[in-house]
């Protein structure tokens, strides 16, 4: 994180994000929106809909997606509404393992695609890494074509990937990333 110094204001900083990125402002509200708290280790992604889910992919390039765009954008549409939720910094243990449909029974609101977008791309902003370079993220509770999504990163092909799976699968390497309630 940059240190200010005394002549620079919260608008200059800000530009140079922007600029830096070389993209929409939302991407700088998304990085602004991120807030971090590693003490407690969580993090509050806002979604305000404003880029479609193609859109969002592009954050976190090179990705693979077993969806097109057009799908992507239909199967994971963006929020009508703002949508801010908290996370934990690392998946839920006490999940790990589980199928998309046993958390489903649990009641269990989890991360969605769009929301891990946007995570993916701070996380490799902050920790320098790529999110889940080992094991693989699931999203309950949605689907596309019977398929429940997942997203990991490939370390063979270098790229991110979203993938879909049976919603049934268990694996010891599929994790959820679950909703904090405040």
């Amino acid at each position: 994180m940059k240190t200010l110094k005394k002549k620079e204001t919260v608008l200059s900083v800000l530009q140079e994000i922007r600029d830096c990125l070389k993209s929409s402002l939302r991407e700088v509200q998304v990085l602004m929106d991120g807030i971090i708290e590693p003490k407690v280790g969580y993090i509050i992604i806002t979604d305000d809909g404003k880029l479609k889910t193609s859109e969002l992919k592009k954050l976190i390039e090179p990705c693979w997606s077993w969806c097109d765009v057009n799908d992507l954008d239909k199967y994971f549409p963006a929020p009508s509404k703002l949508t801010k939720r908290k996370f934990k910094w690392e998946q839920e243990s006490e999940y790990k393992g589980m199928s998309a449909v046993e958390i489903e029974k649990k009641g269990i609101e989890c991360m969605n695609i769009r929301e891990y977008l946007i995570f993916a791309k701070i996380w490799h902003e902050k920790e320098g890494t790529h999110l889940d370079e080992t094991g693989f993220t699931i999203f309950p509770g949605m689907r596309a074509s019977g398929s429940v999504p997942n997203a990991f990163w490939s370390r063979g092909v270098r790229r991110a990937i979203l993938n879909g799976n049976d919603p049934a699968s268990r694996s010891d390497g599929i994790g959820a990333r679950v909703v904090i309630k405040s």
